[in-house]
Protein backbone atom coordinates (compact mmCIF):
# COMPACT_ATOMS: atom_id res chain seq x y z
CA UNK A 1 0.00 0.00 0.00
CA UNK A 2 1.61 3.46 -0.42
CA UNK A 3 0.28 6.59 1.20
CA UNK A 4 1.69 10.35 0.46
CA UNK A 5 5.50 9.30 -0.12
CA UNK A 6 5.51 5.97 2.20
CA UNK A 7 5.43 2.73 0.81
CA UNK A 8 4.27 0.15 3.41
CA UNK A 9 5.18 -3.43 2.77
CA UNK A 10 5.09 -6.94 4.77
CA UNK A 11 8.23 -6.90 6.38
CA UNK A 12 10.16 -10.62 5.64
CA UNK A 13 12.14 -10.18 8.54
CA UNK A 14 11.98 -9.37 11.82
CA UNK A 15 14.82 -7.28 12.20
CA UNK A 16 13.74 -3.53 14.23
CA UNK A 17 12.77 -0.87 11.91
CA UNK A 18 11.17 2.27 11.86
CA UNK A 19 9.39 4.71 9.39
CA UNK A 20 7.41 7.43 9.63
CA UNK A 21 3.96 7.17 7.62
CA UNK A 22 3.00 10.96 6.12
CA UNK A 23 -1.05 10.58 6.89
CA UNK A 24 -3.50 13.22 7.54
CA UNK A 25 -3.49 12.90 11.28
CA UNK A 26 0.32 12.76 11.66
CA UNK A 27 1.53 16.72 11.95
CA UNK A 28 4.03 18.31 10.35
CA UNK A 29 4.58 15.75 7.39
CA UNK A 30 6.60 17.38 5.18
CA UNK A 31 9.00 18.02 7.64
CA UNK A 32 9.35 14.80 9.56
CA UNK A 33 9.25 12.69 6.01
CA UNK A 34 10.79 14.31 2.77
CA UNK A 35 12.32 16.88 4.38
CA UNK A 36 14.45 14.57 6.76
CA UNK A 37 15.31 12.71 4.03
CA UNK A 38 16.44 15.47 2.26
CA UNK A 39 18.79 16.27 5.23
CA UNK A 40 19.98 12.99 6.08
CA UNK A 41 21.45 12.49 2.28
CA UNK A 42 24.66 14.23 3.12
CA UNK A 43 26.26 14.02 -0.31
CA UNK A 44 23.34 15.65 -1.50
CA UNK A 45 23.48 18.68 1.09
CA UNK A 46 27.04 18.77 1.12
CA UNK A 47 27.70 19.57 -2.50
CA UNK A 48 24.98 22.20 -2.36
CA UNK A 49 26.84 23.43 0.84
CA UNK A 50 30.22 23.81 -0.59
CA UNK A 51 29.04 25.34 -4.10
CA UNK A 52 27.16 27.97 -1.58
CA UNK A 53 30.25 28.57 0.22
CA UNK A 54 32.36 28.81 -3.38
CA UNK A 55 29.94 31.09 -5.10
CA UNK A 56 27.96 33.72 -2.48
CA UNK A 57 30.02 36.50 -1.66
CA UNK A 58 29.88 38.59 1.43
CA UNK A 59 27.14 41.36 0.59
CA UNK A 60 25.40 39.31 -1.63
CA UNK A 61 21.44 39.27 -1.86
CA UNK A 62 20.20 35.73 -2.75
CA UNK A 63 16.84 34.15 -3.91
CA UNK A 64 16.09 30.14 -2.40
CA UNK A 65 13.68 29.18 -4.85
CA UNK A 66 11.63 25.75 -2.90
CA UNK A 67 13.14 26.61 0.91
CA UNK A 68 11.84 24.28 2.52
CA UNK A 69 13.51 23.76 6.00
CA UNK A 70 15.51 26.26 4.70
CA UNK A 71 19.32 25.01 4.80
CA UNK A 72 20.54 26.32 1.50
CA UNK A 73 19.38 30.26 3.12
CA UNK A 74 21.44 29.41 5.80
CA UNK A 75 24.59 28.25 4.15
CA UNK A 76 23.82 31.67 2.07
CA UNK A 77 24.01 33.33 5.19
CA UNK A 78 26.73 31.55 6.68
CA UNK A 79 28.76 32.68 3.33
CA UNK A 80 28.06 36.31 3.82
CA UNK A 81 25.14 37.27 2.50
CA UNK A 82 23.69 40.31 3.13
CA UNK A 83 19.94 39.63 2.33
CA UNK A 84 17.91 35.87 1.70
CA UNK A 85 14.42 35.72 -0.28
CA UNK A 86 13.72 32.04 0.86
CA UNK A 87 10.58 31.10 -1.43
CA UNK A 88 8.51 28.38 -0.77
CA UNK A 89 4.55 27.29 -1.11
CA UNK A 90 4.08 25.04 1.45
CA UNK A 91 3.33 26.25 5.01
CA UNK A 92 6.71 24.73 5.99
CA UNK A 93 7.75 28.04 5.59
CA UNK A 94 7.12 28.84 8.85
CA UNK A 95 8.78 26.09 10.03
CA UNK A 96 12.33 27.27 8.79
CA UNK A 97 11.46 30.78 10.13
CA UNK A 98 11.41 29.38 13.45
CA UNK A 99 15.12 27.96 12.56
CA UNK A 100 16.32 30.73 11.35
CA UNK A 101 15.72 32.28 14.60
CA UNK A 102 17.04 29.95 16.51
CA UNK A 103 19.99 30.35 14.37
CA UNK A 104 20.28 34.17 14.32
CA UNK A 105 19.27 34.77 10.82
CA UNK A 106 15.66 36.13 11.37
CA UNK A 107 17.06 39.38 10.29
CA UNK A 108 18.88 38.30 7.12
CA UNK A 109 15.86 35.94 5.46
CA UNK A 110 12.69 36.81 4.39
CA UNK A 111 10.41 34.34 4.66
CA UNK A 112 7.96 34.33 0.89
CA UNK A 113 5.21 31.63 1.29
CA UNK A 114 4.53 31.84 -2.66
CA UNK A 115 4.76 30.17 -5.76
CA UNK A 116 7.91 30.77 -7.65
CA UNK A 117 6.02 30.88 -10.72
CA UNK A 118 4.74 33.83 -9.45
CA UNK A 119 7.19 35.89 -7.39
CA UNK A 120 8.16 39.23 -7.76
CA UNK A 121 10.90 40.73 -5.56
CA UNK A 122 11.63 44.33 -4.90
CA UNK A 123 15.16 43.76 -5.87
CA UNK A 124 17.44 41.54 -8.44
CA UNK A 125 19.68 39.16 -7.01
CA UNK A 126 23.43 38.73 -7.36
CA UNK A 127 22.74 34.71 -6.81
CA UNK A 128 19.73 32.27 -7.22
CA UNK A 129 20.11 28.54 -5.65
CA UNK A 130 17.34 25.78 -5.33
CA UNK A 131 17.26 21.96 -5.07
CA UNK A 132 15.37 21.84 -8.23
CA UNK A 133 16.52 18.11 -9.19
CA UNK A 134 13.73 15.70 -10.67
CA UNK A 135 13.68 12.65 -12.54
CA UNK A 136 17.27 12.23 -14.55
CA UNK A 137 17.57 15.98 -13.35
CA UNK A 138 14.64 17.57 -15.12
CA UNK A 139 11.57 18.69 -13.31
CA UNK A 140 8.95 21.27 -13.20
CA UNK A 141 10.77 23.74 -10.48
CA UNK A 142 14.09 23.33 -12.43
CA UNK A 143 11.67 24.68 -15.43
CA UNK A 144 10.17 27.66 -12.90
CA UNK A 145 13.76 28.03 -11.63
CA UNK A 146 15.49 28.95 -14.93
CA UNK A 147 12.41 30.79 -16.17
CA UNK A 148 12.66 32.75 -12.96
CA UNK A 149 16.30 33.83 -13.28
CA UNK A 150 16.00 35.56 -16.71
CA UNK A 151 13.80 38.03 -14.68
CA UNK A 152 15.25 38.51 -11.59
CA UNK A 153 19.32 37.42 -11.49
CA UNK A 154 21.06 40.79 -11.89
CA UNK A 155 23.37 40.84 -15.76
CA UNK A 156 26.11 38.57 -14.15
CA UNK A 157 24.33 37.03 -11.35
CA UNK A 158 24.98 33.11 -10.33
CA UNK A 159 22.50 29.90 -10.68
CA UNK A 160 22.89 26.85 -8.21
CA UNK A 161 22.97 24.16 -9.97
CA UNK A 162 24.00 25.96 -13.21
CA UNK A 163 24.37 23.33 -15.71
CA UNK A 164 22.41 19.36 -16.30
CA UNK A 165 23.97 16.78 -17.66
CA UNK A 166 21.97 13.21 -18.68
CA UNK A 167 22.98 10.01 -19.08
CA UNK A 168 21.58 6.48 -20.28
CA UNK A 169 22.68 3.32 -20.73
CA UNK A 170 20.42 -0.51 -21.93
CA UNK A 171 20.08 -2.77 -19.28
CA UNK A 172 20.22 -6.27 -18.48
CA UNK A 173 18.40 -6.80 -15.02
CA UNK A 174 15.76 -9.38 -14.39
CA UNK A 175 14.83 -7.74 -10.69
CA UNK A 176 13.54 -4.52 -12.34
CA UNK A 177 12.58 -6.19 -15.05
CA UNK A 178 10.18 -8.88 -12.42
CA UNK A 179 8.88 -5.79 -10.66
CA UNK A 180 7.48 -4.38 -13.47
CA UNK A 181 6.02 -7.44 -14.61
CA UNK A 182 4.24 -8.31 -11.22
CA UNK A 183 0.64 -8.02 -12.87
CA UNK A 184 0.68 -10.77 -16.10
CA UNK A 185 0.33 -13.29 -12.99
CA UNK A 186 -2.74 -14.06 -11.35
CA UNK A 187 -3.69 -12.31 -7.90
CA UNK A 188 -5.49 -14.66 -5.32
CA UNK A 189 -7.08 -16.29 -8.46
CA UNK A 190 -7.68 -13.37 -10.43
CA UNK A 191 -6.77 -11.43 -13.41
CA UNK A 192 -5.28 -8.54 -13.41
CA UNK A 193 -3.25 -8.68 -16.70
CA UNK A 194 -4.90 -5.36 -18.04
CA UNK A 195 -3.13 -3.16 -15.68
CA UNK A 196 0.49 -4.70 -17.08
CA UNK A 197 0.08 -2.10 -19.89
CA UNK A 198 -0.03 0.87 -17.33
CA UNK A 199 2.99 -0.56 -15.41
CA UNK A 200 4.93 -0.70 -18.68
CA UNK A 201 4.27 3.08 -19.63
CA UNK A 202 5.58 3.91 -16.02
CA UNK A 203 8.93 5.14 -15.22
CA UNK A 204 10.73 3.51 -11.71
CA UNK A 205 13.36 4.95 -9.45
CA UNK A 206 15.78 1.76 -8.73
CA UNK A 207 19.37 1.35 -8.18
CA UNK A 208 21.56 -0.28 -10.73
CA UNK A 209 24.45 -2.50 -10.85
CA UNK A 210 26.48 -1.06 -13.41
CA UNK A 211 27.56 -4.55 -14.27
CA UNK A 212 23.57 -5.33 -15.07
CA UNK A 213 24.56 -2.47 -18.28
CA UNK A 214 24.97 -3.78 -22.50
CA UNK A 215 26.02 -1.22 -23.74
CA UNK A 216 28.39 1.75 -23.00
CA UNK A 217 26.50 4.76 -21.38
CA UNK A 218 25.79 7.52 -23.56
CA UNK A 219 25.30 11.47 -23.17
CA UNK A 220 21.65 12.48 -23.59
CA UNK A 221 21.53 16.05 -23.00
CA UNK A 222 24.01 18.67 -21.59
CA UNK A 223 22.11 21.73 -20.47
CA UNK A 224 23.27 25.00 -19.59
CA UNK A 225 20.00 26.38 -17.81
CA UNK A 226 20.54 30.04 -17.79
CA UNK A 227 20.92 29.67 -21.54
CA UNK A 228 19.17 26.29 -22.69
CA UNK A 229 15.18 25.04 -23.03
CA UNK A 230 15.23 22.96 -19.76
CA UNK A 231 11.61 22.16 -20.17
CA UNK A 232 12.13 19.49 -23.48
CA UNK A 233 15.02 17.17 -24.12
CA UNK A 234 14.30 15.09 -27.42
CA UNK A 235 17.51 12.87 -28.35
CA UNK A 236 17.68 9.65 -30.66
CA UNK A 237 20.56 7.22 -29.24
CA UNK A 238 22.32 4.11 -30.81
CA UNK A 239 24.17 1.13 -28.49
CA UNK A 240 26.11 -1.56 -29.77
CA UNK A 241 25.76 -4.35 -27.14
CA UNK A 242 29.00 -5.50 -26.00
CA UNK A 243 27.46 -8.88 -24.77
CA UNK A 244 24.90 -11.52 -25.24
CA UNK A 245 21.76 -11.39 -22.68
CA UNK A 246 17.94 -10.05 -22.13
CA UNK A 247 16.89 -6.06 -23.23
CA UNK A 248 14.87 -5.40 -19.98
CA UNK A 249 14.82 -1.77 -20.17
CA UNK A 250 17.08 1.94 -20.25
CA UNK A 251 18.43 2.63 -16.71
CA UNK A 252 19.07 6.94 -16.73
CA UNK A 253 20.89 9.34 -14.03
CA UNK A 254 22.02 13.06 -13.95
CA UNK A 255 25.12 14.67 -13.35
CA UNK A 256 24.37 18.20 -11.57
CA UNK A 257 27.19 21.38 -12.17
CA UNK A 258 26.33 23.18 -9.07
CA UNK A 259 28.90 25.43 -9.52
CA UNK A 260 32.38 26.33 -8.23
CA UNK A 261 33.67 23.26 -9.25
CA UNK A 262 31.15 20.93 -7.49
CA UNK A 263 29.08 18.59 -9.06
CA UNK A 264 26.40 15.86 -7.80
CA UNK A 265 24.93 12.82 -9.73
CA UNK A 266 22.83 9.90 -9.70
CA UNK A 267 25.07 7.42 -11.28
CA UNK A 268 25.17 3.89 -10.59
CA UNK A 269 29.24 4.26 -10.39
CA UNK A 270 28.73 7.02 -7.25
CA UNK A 271 27.88 6.56 -4.10
CA UNK A 272 24.13 6.61 -3.14
CA UNK A 273 22.06 9.80 -3.09
CA UNK A 274 18.50 10.12 -2.30
CA UNK A 275 17.66 10.24 -6.67
CA UNK A 276 19.08 6.79 -7.32
CA UNK A 277 18.47 6.30 -10.98
CA UNK A 278 15.41 5.76 -13.24
CA UNK A 279 14.46 2.80 -14.86
CA UNK A 280 12.67 2.63 -18.40
CA UNK A 281 11.29 -0.64 -18.91
CA UNK A 282 10.85 -2.31 -22.00
CA UNK A 283 7.03 -4.08 -22.75
CA UNK A 284 8.75 -7.49 -23.13
CA UNK A 285 12.19 -8.89 -22.46
CA UNK A 286 14.35 -9.28 -25.98
CA UNK A 287 17.44 -11.39 -25.99
CA UNK A 288 20.56 -9.63 -27.67
CA UNK A 289 23.72 -10.84 -29.26
CA UNK A 290 26.60 -9.37 -29.15
CA UNK A 291 26.68 -6.53 -31.64
CA UNK A 292 23.03 -5.89 -31.71
CA UNK A 293 22.09 -2.45 -32.24
CA UNK A 294 19.66 -0.74 -29.45
CA UNK A 295 18.22 2.11 -30.78
CA UNK A 296 15.77 4.71 -28.49
CA UNK A 297 14.24 7.46 -29.16
CA UNK A 298 14.06 9.55 -25.87
CA UNK A 299 11.47 12.86 -25.25
CA UNK A 300 11.37 13.77 -21.58
CA UNK A 301 8.85 16.83 -21.09
CA UNK A 302 9.09 18.50 -17.80
CA UNK A 303 7.05 21.10 -17.55
CA UNK A 304 6.12 22.90 -21.09
CA UNK A 305 2.81 23.79 -20.13
CA UNK A 306 0.62 23.94 -16.54
CA UNK A 307 -0.88 21.10 -17.18
CA UNK A 308 -0.13 18.82 -14.75
CA UNK A 309 -0.47 15.84 -17.41
CA UNK A 310 2.04 16.99 -20.05
CA UNK A 311 4.94 16.07 -18.10
CA UNK A 312 5.87 13.02 -19.34
CA UNK A 313 8.67 10.38 -20.34
CA UNK A 314 8.62 8.26 -23.72
CA UNK A 315 10.90 5.84 -24.96
CA UNK A 316 10.51 4.19 -28.42
CA UNK A 317 12.63 1.70 -28.86
CA UNK A 318 14.18 -0.86 -31.56
CA UNK A 319 16.05 -3.81 -31.08
CA UNK A 320 17.71 -5.11 -34.76
CA UNK A 321 20.51 -8.54 -34.82
CA UNK A 322 23.59 -7.10 -36.49
CA UNK A 323 23.30 -10.04 -39.21
CA UNK A 324 19.77 -8.61 -39.69
CA UNK A 325 17.57 -6.05 -41.40
CA UNK A 326 14.49 -6.65 -39.81
CA UNK A 327 14.05 -5.61 -36.66
CA UNK A 328 13.77 -8.08 -33.47
CA UNK A 329 11.46 -6.07 -31.57
CA UNK A 330 10.19 -2.60 -31.57
CA UNK A 331 8.63 -0.97 -28.76
CA UNK A 332 6.38 2.42 -28.24
CA UNK A 333 6.00 3.07 -24.49
CA UNK A 334 5.08 6.57 -22.40
CA UNK A 335 3.93 7.98 -19.24
CA UNK A 336 1.72 10.23 -21.08
CA UNK A 337 -0.54 6.86 -22.04
CA UNK A 338 -0.58 5.86 -18.41
CA UNK A 339 -2.23 8.92 -16.39
CA UNK A 340 -5.08 8.70 -15.32
CA UNK A 341 -7.83 11.47 -17.09
CA UNK A 342 -11.38 12.11 -16.55
CA UNK A 343 -13.42 10.74 -18.92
Amino acid sequence: MTSGVATISNLKTRQASIQYIPLPMTGDRAVMGFHRHLLEDRIRTESFLAAIETIVKPGDIVADIGAGTGILSFASCRAGAKRVYAIERNAIVHKAREVARSNGFHSQIMFLQQDANTITLPEQVDVMVSECIGLMGMGRLMAAVAHLAKRLLKANGMLIPGKLSMYLAPVESRVHFDYVHVWDKHWYGFDFSRLQQTANNNVYVAWFDPMSFLADAKQVASLDLLCDDVTCVHRELMFTSCRVGYVHGFCGWFEMHLGGGVSLDSSPFSPPTIWRQVFLPLEREVLIQEGTTINVDLYVNAGATKDETDDYFAWNTEVRNPNSNIPEAGFRQSTYSSVNRSP
